[in-house]
């Protein structure tokens, strides 16, 4: 029993053990500018990247560092890829003008983090059109390799302005680029070979290959469905529920009735009518529009039935006094509350039917302070850009110059 329970807090406790750090992945320095740990990315691909790494170390304008995870195992990307550049130090000592690509497939999210010395506006506002221009798109198509090239080339030409032409492209010779990874029931049907001809079949992707094809179909049903809003449906399933629970009312109100004694069918008397069968306080209820009464009569027997009807929103409230629902309460505001007093008001209570009234007061809580900025804003649409800091802090002789990042630059998803 010992060692099945210790056998189970064991995979319990796996996910933990197995979540990536940023101490588990390796610095590239000084041999490249590059790691993917996914092994998605060409040789070519990555000898691209280095190289334009080895062109901007050269430029004396920067430093540019690509790193591809598979995920972040829930941590937000922004604070994670910040880390990560603070632990690595990336961009000149003194200068803080590193610029880090991170990648995680899986989680089908990027970010570009920018040192404290390229933190301007405009690069900020160059790195979210390098996002959503030259990668997003690309990601859709499922070209990875071309979307993080890109990516790390219109980085280096907005950003750092360092020409971009000295990382030579991979040949498309070796094949289209790689599809991204599909997540565990989810079918991504972009094809790789989109201008093959279409005489050929073109070959299936790794995880077309394992997939079946019930699966793939399937994908293909949900790909074609339009998306919608979860808000709209939200408030389309109200709106529904609303409109059934006034239909249901009203039908029940308005049904026909038979006398509990005669048997015979009652009638519903009209407004004037009606109220010769009310008391003062009903009909007092009827003309503030907090209650409204309906009265049948028997046509034989002459039973006569009163059916109360409250209103749903209704600012009268029961009346301590005569408990018709003719009450009004109002709230002044004697004193208002601070970060180091309570407030204090006055609750005044008037009946509309009898004589009853009641005043006293009461205090409110304090304000609370609001809670001090962790620098962190999650994002949760896709291609929003946010600003984040990191407090992490950076290695010295990590083989790269030992730059700074606050984390600010922008980020997206596919």
């Amino acid at each position: 029993m010992t060692s099945l329970r210790g056998l189970l807090l064991a995979i319990l406790l796996l996910p933990a053990v197995a979540a990536l750090d940023v101490d588990d992945i390796p610095n590239p320095r000084p041999g490249g500018w590059t790691v993917d740990l996914t092994g998605t990315l060409r040789s070519e691909t990555v000898r691209a990247l280095d190289a334009l790494g080895d062109a901007v170390q050269s430029s004396r304008r920067g430093q540019l560092a690509v790193v591809v995870v598979g995920s972040t195992d829930g941590e937000r990307h922004r604070e994670f890829a910040t880390r990560l550049f603070n632990r690595w130090g990336i961009g000149q000592a003194g200068s803080d003008d590193g610029v880090l690509l991170f990648v995680a497939l899986r989680d089908r999210r990027t970010e570009i983090v920018l040192g404290r010395g390229v933190e301007a506006v405009g690069a900020v506002r160059a790195v979210q059109d390098v996002v959503d221009g030259e990668m997003i798109p690309r990601f859709k198509r499922g070209e990875i390799d071309a979307a993080i090239l890109a990516g790390a080339r219109a980085s280096a030409l907005r950003i750092l302005h360092v020409d971009p032409q000295a990382g030579e492209a991979p040949s498309t010779s070796a094949g289209a680029d790689r599809v991204l990874p599909t997540p565990a029931g989810v079918i991504d049907l972009a094809p790789a070979h989109l201008d093959a001809p279409t005489s050929s079949v073109p070959a299936l992707s790794p995880a077309e290959r394992f997939t079946p094809p019930a699966a793939r179909w399937s994908g293909v049903a949900a790909l074609t469905t339009p998306e919608i809003n979860p808000v709209v449906l939200l408030i389309a399933g109200v709106l529904t529920v609303a409109a059934l629970a006034i239909g249901l009312r009203l039908w029940l109100r308005h049904r026909r009735r038979t006398c509990p004694d005669c048997r015979q069918a009652m009638v519903r008397l009209d407004e004037r009518a009606d109220d010769q069968h009310l008391s003062i306080a009903q009909q007092a209820e009827e003309r503030l529009g907090s209650v409204d009464y309906d009265v049948w009569q028997c046509a034989g027997c002459a039973q006569v039935l009163t059916l109360r009807y409250g209103a749903w929103f209704s600012s009268w409230r029961a009346c301590d006094g005569c408990g018709a629902r003719t009450c009004r309460r109002t709230v002044t505001t004697l004193r208002s509350a601070s970060y180091d007093f309570g407030g204090l008001e006055r609750v005044d209570e008037r009946c509309s039917h009898c004589s009853f009234a009641t005043s006293h007061t009461r205090t409110t809580p304090r304000r609370q302070r609001p809670a001090a900025s962790s620098g962190f804003n999650s994002s949760g649409s896709s291609f929003g850009s946010s600003a984040r800091s990191s407090g992490s802090s950076g290695s010295s002789g990590s083989g790269f110059g030992g730059g700074r990042s606050s984390g600010s630059g922008g980020g997206g998803g596919w």
